[in-house]
């Protein structure tokens, strides 16, 4: 059974190929969608890779920064796992095979963000106050004249 990082290397390089279809914003967004919570099978290997949000997202902009194209904010962006036929196809025709992710176990075919990479930041819109409930207060002071 073939590691999980060598089908995605080899998942790399097949959607390199696609070429100018990485230059489409929408294109790309759908096949972000396509490519998180689903397993890839590639005919003549054996085993499966599903990435995750993030390393969906790094994939596909390192292939869009190749043919110097900016960065997208794809991870979290809704419709993940959603494979339009507008992507199928052409993944299809690169020897690719789609399936459901049991997202109720762990799967060791799942690549997440290897370690010190920057995840995204967190989302606790209540953060900065209870950082500022935290700060001490400084003590008003009486003026003079109001003594």
């Amino acid at each position: 059974m073939e590691a999980p990082e060598a089908l995605e290397h080899q998942l790399r390089d097949d959607l390199r190929s696609l070429g100018p279809q990485l230059e489409n914003d929408r294109f790309v967004a759908d096949l972000y969608r396509a490519l998180t919570r689903s397993r890839w099978t590639r005919f003549d290997r054996d085993g499966a890779v599903s990435l995750s949000f993030g390393r969906a997202e790094s994939l596909l902009n390192e292939l869009r920064e190749e043919r110097g194209q900016e960065p997208l904010e794809l991870a979290q962006s809704g419709g993940e796992g959603a494979v339009s036929d507008w992507v199928a196809g052409p993944i299809e025709e690169l020897g690719w095979r789609v399936g459901e992710l049991n997202t109720s176990r762990h799967d060791d075919a799942h690549l997440s963000r290897p370690e010190g990479e920057p995840g995204t930041e967190p989302q606790d819109s209540l953060a900065r106050g209870h950082a500022e409930a935290d700060e001490p207060r400084p003590v008003p002071r009486q003026s003079p004249s109001s003594r």
